[in-house]
């Protein structure tokens, strides 16, 4: 008799992570240009190529020039940079989190920071221009700005901010993009004290710790970001701008230390628009000055997975949402963006939610194979004397206590009931496998029967039957067998 065989089936994912440019120094798109910068691997005196790259990022972008026509990509390993000043270019692209000896991409594991704090003024660590993305850096310790947009336009996106002084993005009449950012322990998150005849857009951003506001605003779309903590205003739309366009719009706006939302006395804010947010927890108010709940604003604990602690700072915080979060599904779909700061679609089941992550329910597992049918194999079903013979048996789980039966017929006769004591022989009459068995939990599949040679004699037709029958029943037909677990067979044996 074999064993009890278990059979664990596995589901293999695989994930395809694609850049949107080539490798080796390729041109795609056209006539876009790509450079290299390596600060273990690189020096300032090479051609920049991935094979030769530069050392510095200010070395790259003093080397480049980019336009419309001929856009430049530069790609940065991961390292620490201690650069500051970093002022970009029209038409050039910076790209962080690239491994340096494979130029594989993956942000979270190839870290490349740019640290400010060398500075021996006040610095930035980037200027931004127009047409121009930095993209998958941890920019950090400025004791300016992260990144001023000044006057421009750039692109900031999949960024770690945090530790700067001033803003960790500053715009001056500038429309910067700013996607999919964590913004920590900065002066601001996002200070924009003018923007006039610019409107920013600020999108599934995570803002916490700030010292004082987590957006200071003025003209500015604020979309989808969770801000917590700051020790002033959430978001607070100031003076620079006498009459401001602001849409506040599915952010979850938490326990900032004045008031959540505050709209300035002194502007006109007719064109402020205040709708769908969590506004909750905040010392003060949740809105103050001008501000107001809007069309759909909510005031519920939003529960984060692991927010910051009432007093001090830390690195360990999880700002997803749990299940039970009032903040699912309670959002807008209007003009939403398509996904969350993770890049998971937006929204996931027909919903946006507020906040910076759209909730990834966790999928049920997928239920498990059925078992196997009740199946009973013969090795032959025409065989001759002086032939083998054996049967084998396939049994699913059964959950109630059973008799086994397993018996070879010529007619109507029962001939020979099997032995599992002794496989090599049938036994005359019929007799029960095995009696009394409680349960069978998993599948079993054995050998009832293994003769060596069928003795001379034996021919005509027979039937092989075996099932199963509640215990302490002896089988007067297969009427008799539990549905669903027995199964018969004919055999033919020759001279």
């Amino acid at each position: 008799m074999r064993k009890l065989i278990f059979t664990i089936i596995y589901s293999f994912s695989i994930f395809f992570f694609m850049l949107p440019w080539g490798k080796n120094g390729a041109c795609i798109f056209g006539q876009t240009i790509e450079k290299y910068v390596s600060i273990d691997t690189g020096d300032d005196g090479n051609d920049g190529s991935q094979v030769l790259p530069w050392a510095t990022i200010k070395n790259a972008l003093a080397n480049v020039s980019g336009s419309e026509s001929a856009p430049v990509n530069i790609y940065v390993a991961q390292g620490t940079y201690n650069e500051y000043e970093i002022s970009m270019k029209p038409y050039v692209s910076i790209y962080g989190g690239y491994s340096t000896s494979t130029w594989d991409r993956d942000i979270k594991q190839y870290i490349t920071i740019v640290d400010g704090s060398g500075a021996s003024g006040v610095a930035d660590v980037f200027n931004g221009k127009d047409n121009s993305t930095i993209d998958g850096f941890t920019i950090q310790n400025a004791n300016q700005d992260g990144v001023d947009a000044d006057s421009y336009s750039p692109t900031i996106s999949n960024c770690i901010i945090s530790n700067c002084s001033s803003g960790a993005v500053r715009t001056d009449n500038g429309g910067p993009i700013v996607l999919k950012n964590i913004l920590a322990f900065n002066g601001y998150g996002i200070l924009a004290e003018t923007n006039i005849g610019a409107t920013p857009i600020v999108e599934n951003n995570l803002i916490i710790g700030s010292v004082h506001d987590g957006i200071y605003a003025a003209n500015m779309t604020i979309m989808n970001n969770t801000i917590d903590k700051s020790g002033s205003y959430g978001i607070y739309v100031g003076t620079a701008v006498p009459s401001p366009n602001v849409l506040i719009q599915n952010n979850n706006v938490t326990r900032n230390h004045l008031d959540g939302v505050n709209v300035s006395n002194s502007i006109v804010a007719s064109g402020i628009t205040i709708k769908y947010n969590n506004v909750y927890g905040n010392d003060r108010d949740n809105y103050g000055g001008q501000a107001s709940s809007g069309e759909g604003d909510i005031s519920y604990n939003p529960f984060y997975v692991k927010q910051l602690p009432e007093s001090g700072s830390s690195t360990n915080y999880d700002y997803h949402l749990q299940w039970n979060s009032p903040s699912i599904n309670a959002g807008t779909n209007d003009d939403a963006p398509s996904d969350d700061l993770d890049g998971n679609p937006r929204p996931a089941n027909g919903k946006t939610d507020i906040g910076c992550y759209e909730y990834q329910a966790v999928p049920p597992p997928p239920p498990p194979p059925p078992p196997p049918p009740f199946d009973v194999r013969l090795n032959g079903t025409t065989l001759s004397a002086g032939d083998a013979f054996s049967v084998d048996v396939t049994v699913p789980p059964c959950n109630q206590a059973f008799d086994a039966w397993g018996v070879v017929l010529k007619g109507a006769a029962v001939l020979y009931s099997f032995d599992l004591r002794n496989p090599a022989n049938l036994v005359a009459g019929a007799k029960p496998l095995i009696k009394g068995v409680r349960s069978l939990p998993s599948v079993y599949e054995g050998t009832l029967c293994s003769i060596p040679s069928i003795p001379g004699g034996a021919e005509g037709q027979y039937s092989v039957i075996v099932g199963l029958v509640l215990s302490g029943v002896t089988p007067k037909s297969t009427n008799n067998l539990m549905s669903g677990y027995w199964d018969m067979e004919s055999l033919t044996i020759n001279p």
